[in-house]
C-alpha cells in the first residue's frame, strides 16, 4: 500500500489554540493591519481637508499676478474665513419666511459653524495653514498643482495667527527724512 502524503496531511488547517504563540502572532498581524489602515484613513482625511481649503485659494488668487506681499495674503485668508457668510444668510432668510419652523437647513447650518470654529480656534492656538504665495517658487508650484490628493504635500504653506491679522504690515512707498 502506498504511504499516505505527508503534504496533504498539512494542508488542513488545523486550529490553533487561543494561548498558543501562533495566536499571539496572528492576532498582533491584525492588531498591525488595523493600525495601519486607521492611520491611512487619518492622513486621506486630513490631505482632504487640506486640498479643498488649497482649491478654494487657487481659485480665489488673481492668476496674473507674479507677485503677493503678506497684506495680500491676510487679505485673502479673511476672504476664506468668511467664505460661508452669503450661506449662512440665506438660510436664515429662507428660515424666516413663513410660519414654517422647518429644520430642513440645521445640518447644512452645523456643520458650517463647526468648520467656522474649528478655522477660528486653528488661529487662535496652533495657526492656520494657507498655502504660501508670497514666495514665487512657491506660487508656480501651487498654480500649477491639478487638485491632486498625493500631490498636497508638495504645496508649500504659512501658518498665519491671530497676531498676524491685527500686525497688518504697512508697506513703506517712501521715506521720510526730517
Amino acid at each position: 500500500m502506498p504511504k499516505a502524503d505527508k503534504n496533504k496531511i498539512s494542508l488542513k488547517q488545523k486550529p490553533v489554540h487561543p494561548l498558543s504563540r501562533k495566536a499571539q502572532v496572528l492576532s498582533k498581524q491584525v492588531a498591525r493591519e488595523q493600525r495601519v489602515n486607521n492611520s491611512h484613513a487619518k492622513t486621506t482625511i486630513k490631505n482632504d481637508v487640506i486640498a479643498q481649503k488649497l482649491i478654494w485659494f487657487q481659485q480665489e488668487v488673481d492668476q496674473e499676478r507674479k507677485d503677493f506681499t503678506k497684506r495680500d495674503l491676510i487679505e485673502y485668508t479673511k476672504k476664506y474665513l468668511r467664505r460661508f457668510d452669503d450661506e449662512l444668510d440665506q438660510i436664515a432668510i429662507i428660515k424666516a419666511v413663513g410660519n414654517r419652523h422647518g429644520h430642513q437647513h440645521t445640518a447644512r447650518k452645523s456643520a458650517i459653524q463647526l468648520s467656522i470654529e474649528r478655522d477660528q480656534q486653528m488661529l487662535e492656538t496652533s495657526g492656520l495653514e494657507v498655502p504660501d504665495i508670497i514666495n514665487r517658487n512657491h506660487l508656480d508650484i501651487f498654480r500649477k498643482w491639478d487638485g491632486d490628493l498625493f500631490a498636497v504635500q508638495n504645496i508649500k504653506t504659512r501658518k498665519l495667527f491671530k497676531k498676524d491679522f491685527e500686525e497688518v504690515p504697512v508697506e513703506v512707498t517712501e521715506k521720510t527724512t526730517e
